[in-house]
């Protein structure tokens, strides 16, 4: 999933990295989602209820923004073979905050368009199992425990690894994610000295039952369902021009996959709409959701003065239809709108630039003219050649010699011969 989605975060360039006001938040820092490869960024929507079920107190500023790579917590984390699965630490509110307490892990599902709080408090965190199994563990204060959890975070179950405490730095597992077999290490001070601990864990020998009938999804005798990305608009699955189809383990199925299970996917390509399309070179939107105008014009509409508009918008139309300087073939127009890179949807609405041919100047036109009567007396060539072929033959052969030819064989200059000898016999 993390190939198809992305998250940024926007900082404000003004502020210095570690600047923090008085009630702890960073300036101006949010948390973006896009999911149509930046087309579009939109805030991502905050959880209801925390994990105590409690209601966020964040007035109208209801808003999960999460921690990433240039923080001191986590950051957000997902693995290619957990479809829809992303792991974060964060906090609720207008902008990003930074005090211990309002930090919290959060947990999507569905690809980030959705939240739930699954611990409070800042964690470290990996899925195994191809996201069967979650393991997180405090990474703020020293700890004998890890929880892991067999249900995507619903709830978790503690497992005490060590009978000392000791600050767990992180959590690693093969690079698929694919294993039960967990590396945990950290370290361990006393009396001024640091130790490293490193231990695996290993959940195969918790029995859990083997994960059933991955062929028949949603049914009841399969532990599997069908998920489909979407960006959260009503009756739209379609992400990126295609509805892609993931088999995975529902969620309140408590069994393993196995390292060998394959995932399984399904993709159909969907018809183009506006939303696969983002701004073109010099085309923005005034406001989200609304056409991709030029800029030019946008500059335009922002000057006082109807007639020096008219005027600048005239020449811009002439500049646009005006060809490059080396033209070859086509020049495009655009339309304002360019398809998002792979994106791969098809038919539908078409915002395809428009092509125009290049005009002839110079050495090009002269060639161009010689091509053209190079080809007019090929074809006259092979019309001469064509009517002596077939008609020159029958006027050559008759005419000269052997009679008229016109379909009477006894009327021919040697009969005319003949018949002058006999006549000149007889007198």
């Amino acid at each position: 999933m993390k190939k198809e989605q992305q998250m940024g975060v926007e900082k404000n360039e003004k502020i210095e990295k570690n600047h923090q006001d008085k009630d702890g938040y960073k300036e101006f820092v949010e948390t973006v989602i896009t999911f149509n490869k930046g087309g579009d960024w939109i805030r991502i929507r905050s959880p209801e209820r925390d994990i105590d079920g409690r209601k966020y107190d964040c007035g109208e500023y209801c808003f999960l923004n999460l921690y990433g790579v240039a923080s001191n917590y986590p950051q957000f984390y997902s693995v290619e073979s957990a479809a829809g699965l992303i792991i974060s630490n964060g906090s609720i509110g207008k902008y990003l905050n930074t005090d211990n307490e309002s930090v919290s892990t959060f947990l999507s599902r569905d690809g980030g368009l959705s939240w739930f709080e699954i611990r409070k408090g800042s964690h470290i965190y990996e899925i195994g199992d191809h996201g069967a199994l979650i393991l997180i563990a405090d990474n703020e204060k020293p700890t004998q425990e890890i929880f892991y959890s067999w249900d995507e975070g619903l709830t978790f179950e503690p497992l005490r690894i060590s009978d000392e405490k000791f600050l767990i730095k992180n959590i690693i597992i093969e690079p698929t994610s694919t294993s039960q077999h967990f590396i945990i290490y950290g370290y361990t001070e006393s009396k001024g000295n640091t130790h490293g601990i490193v231990i695996g864990v290993d959940f195969s020998g918790l029995h859990e039952p083997q994960c059933r009938n991955p062929d028949i999804p949603d049914t009841i005798e399969s532990d599997y369902e069908k998920w489909t990305p979407n960006d959260g608009r009503s009756g739209k699955e379609c992400h990126m021009g295609h509805k892609t189809i993931y088999i995975r383990r529902k969620r309140e199925s408590k069994c393993f996959n196995g390292q060998t299970f394959e995932k399984k996917t399904i993709v159909e390509h969907c018809e183009c709409s506006e939303f696969d399309y983002e701004c073109d070179f010099g085309f923005t939107r005034l406001s989200p959701g609304e056409p991709c105008v030029n800029v030019n014009n946008k500059h335009n509409s922002n000057n006082h003065g109807d007639n020096q508009s008219n005027s600048n918008h005239n020449n811009i139309d002439v500049e646009i239809l005006t060809p490059p300087a080396n033209c070859h073939g086509y020049y495009k127009i655009s339309k304002g709108y360019r398809k998002v890179p792979g994106n791969t949807c098809i038919n539908g609405i078409k915002f395809d630039p428009i092509l125009i041919p290049c005009p002839y100047s110079g050495l090009f036109a002269h060639l161009g003219v010689i091509f053209f009567i190079l080809i007019l007396l090929v074809l006259i060539t092979f019309i001469f050649f064509t009517i002596n072929k077939y008609y020159y033959p029958i006027l050559s052969n008759d005419f000269f010699g052997y009679g008229y030819g016109y379909g009477n064989e006894n009327y021919s200059f040697s009969n005319s011969n003949k018949a002058k000898r006999d006549y000149s016999d007889i007198v």
